[in-house]
């Protein structure tokens, strides 16, 4: 029987057959499917799908008709549900929109396809964490309305090779994205735009399959901290990267392993912290992973030498306390630059760290705030 609703939730109309509303563990109206039916038409104003399909286990062919409009929350909308093989999740968005936590723990058939189109900012932080897709699948979302995609494909099982092409905004957040990800070989995944974006630990502790491409050329992050942390790349992966404006890349690929024959020099402008950029990573005898100044080349040649070697020293930095310390004490002092590269980091005892750091510390304090200052010396 048809049932026309008028509350909370919006007015709309839907099949008693298919849908009933109920309450929250919040005490708030919810519309959920009843799990008899095989498939669900709502019409009319719609202000929420929260949990609509929670734990659901859709049947084969099932059909979902969404004729609303005014939908601004879709959080946990499939949270742990069985989607079938060919479902197609299509919504035309008019008002900005919440998709967190959407298809999180979910299991998605083949040629499974999720399209919102609209001209409406979307949070989507979580979206597919620690989903499983069991085949093909196509993800189109307007990415350049899409202010935040926090951990947006976090701890996903694919099983076919990936491919995307997203153009994410100004300041948007793909911190940990792909993290704990295996991504299949013959991937390719690009990111794009997202000037002053933040990158932290997008792609740690996964691992990117044979002959994949991650470019990030065009990506224009400002922050990369742990970007690749732990992270490991199979034979003939292909990582395009731009750090020429990035502030942060501060343990960027501590513990990462990288291929044979692989090649990677990263350009970072003057008081980028770096500091263990590049420590304890696996970097095979015929590959080679630096770090460069993106304009040593206005320096004076002594001075860009010096500091070149003095980027690439913090970048394979064991103790971070230490070097911090180092890096301060030689803007202050440049003519001591040369001395501290050559410090035994390894040999170095407790006592003679803590001394040495003890008596930088007025430096350290002193600078500190004023990093990008400092650096004009050089």
């Amino acid at each position: 029987m048809l049932r026309q609703y008028e509350g909370e939730l919006g007015i709309f109309e839907y099949d008693d057959a298919e849908c009933s509303v109920g309450h929250s563990t919040e005490g708030e109206d919810r519309l959920f499917w009843l799990g008899t039916s095989k498939s669900v038409t709502v019409t009319g104003i719609l202000r929420s799908t929260r949990r609509m399909f929670a734990d659901a286990t859709l049947p084969e062919g099932f059909k979902l008709y969404l004729q609303v409009r005014g939908v601004r929350d879709m959080t946990a909308m499939f949270i742990n549900a069985q989607i079938p093989d060919n479902f197609i999740f299509s919504y035309e968005a008019d008002r900005d929109l919440e998709l967190t936590n959407m298809f999180h723990l979910a299991k998605l058939g083949d040629n499974f396809v999720m399209h919102v189109n609209g001209d409406v900012s979307i949070l989507a932080d979580l979206c597919f964490y620690s989903a499983t897709f069991a085949g093909d699948f196509k993800c189109k979302l307007p990415w350049e309305k899409c202010t935040s995609l926090h951990s947006f494909f976090k701890n996903v099982k694919f099983s076919r090779p990936v491919e995307l092409y997203l153009t994410v905004p100004v300041k948007a957040n793909v911190s940990e994205m792909f993290a704990g990800c295996a991504i299949p070989d013959d991937s390719y995944i690009t990111v794009q735009g997202g000037v002053n974006a933040r990158a932290c630990s997008m792609f740690a502790d996964a691992n990117v399959g044979v002959n994949s491409v991650i470019n990030l050329r065009d990506l224009k992050a400002g922050d990369y901290n742990s970007a690749f942390y732990n992270c490991v790349l199979q034979n003939a992966v292909k990582l395009l990267l731009d750090t020429e404006s990035t502030e942060v890349c501060t343990t960027m690929f501590t513990k990462a392993v990288f291929p044979e024959n692989f090649a990677l020099v990263l350009e970072v402008p003057y008081g980028a912290s770096v500091l263990g950029a590049l420590f304890d990573t696996q970097v095979p005898a015929n590959s080679n992973v630096q770090m460069k100044l993106a304009n040593a080349t206005c320096l004076r040649p002594e001075k860009a030498e010096l500091l070149q070697k003095w980027i690439q020293k913090l970048a394979e930095a064991k103790y971070d306390d230490l070097t911090s310390a180092i890096a301060v004490y030689v803007t202050e002092h440049p003519e001591k630059l040369e001395e501290c590269l050559h410090i035994d980091f390894d040999n170095v005892s407790a006592e003679v760290r803590i001394k040495y750091v003890a008596t930088t510390a007025r430096v350290f304090e002193k600078t500190e705030a004023s990093w990008r200052e400092r650096m004009d010396m050089f």
